[in-house]
């Protein structure tokens, strides 16, 4: 299924029907994990709309080398909410990405510290 699967994805740019097929399967799943992470419902709505719009201008480089379509749909999605993010503070998306890294790695050993003095005690 995935051979089949992989040339309606690469047409997505050019072939509206295979664009309105892939929209309606995804849709409610990508309008749900934009929503999960943008407290604003307009905003939402935009960037889905975002994400599918980057989806039309990725479609032809769809390789399907790392998880098939839906893996490759939300890693759009990711970049497009982080961009936005990025858009806020007024910085470059690779700065935001990499001050988020840098905020996920703090937590992480901020919480190992915890976790040992609660197994001691």
């Amino acid at each position: 299924m995935r051979a089949k699967a992989e040339p309606a994805v690469r047409s997505i740019g050019t072939d509206p029907a295979a664009f309105g097929e892939f929209y309606r399967a995804h849709v409610d799943e990508v309008t749900r994990f934009v929503t999960r992470r943008v407290a604003d419902p307009q905003l939402a709505a935009d960037l889905t709309a975002d994400v599918f719009l980057a989806v039309i201008d990725a479609a032809a480089d769809y390789r399907g080398s790392f998880g098939g379509p839906r893996t490759w749909l939300f890693g759009i999605a990711r970049n497009v909410i982080a961009a936005e993010a990025a858009a806020a503070l007024g910085i470059r998306p690779v700065t935001a990405r990499v001050r988020m890294h840098r905020a996920r790695q703090a937590l992480r050993s901020a919480r190992f510290p915890l976790l040992i003095e609660t197994e001691v005690a």
